[in-house]
Formats: structure tokens, sequence, C-alpha cells
């Protein structure tokens, strides 16, 4: 998995414990911020009961470590945007 605040990869063996955090930038890693439910600020899954602050550490029994990184996403966003663009030159 990655960090959702420094995008660094996170290697664990089993599952993310509440208490664990990044190595390099000491974010919290059991959060909605790094779980993979987590997309365009809310939960997709919808037995999970609300959390206040996505980017500290929850007792979410749903989180799912999200195994890719953001910057993955924003990479492939901005290629869908300039092929979009290009469509209508």
């Amino acid at each position: 998995m990655y960090c959702y605040n420094c995008q660094a990869e996170i290697v664990t063996s089993g599952r993310i414990q509440r208490s664990e955090y990044c190595r390099h930038c000491y974010a919290d890693l059991h959060c909605c911020l790094n779980c993979e439910h987590y997309v365009a600020d809310a939960c997709r899954e919808p037995q999970a009961e609300p959390v206040k602050d996505r980017a500290k550490a929850n007792f979410c029994d749903y989180f799912t470590p999200r195994v890719t990184s953001s910057k993955s996403t924003d990479s492939s966003s901005e290629k869908a945007r300039e092929a979009f663009r290009k469509l209508f030159k």
C-alpha cells in the first residue's frame, strides 16, 4: 500500500492495526484516506459508520488498504483530460 500523505510505499505483513503509522511522515495508516472504500470524499461501504476526521486512525471494521498510489490516479485522470481536450481541437 501507499501512504495517502507522502505517497511512500508501505510494506505490511498482515492486517493494518489502528495504531500503525507511516515511518516516513508519521501519518496514521488505518484511516479513511488509505482505504479502498473511500472515494470522492465519501465511503462506498454502506454499513460503515460515519467518521469525522478521515485522516485520523479509526476503528472501522471495513478498512481495506488501498493498493494504488494517489499519484497514479492523478496521472491517469490527467491523461483522460488531455485526451478529452484533443477531441475538440
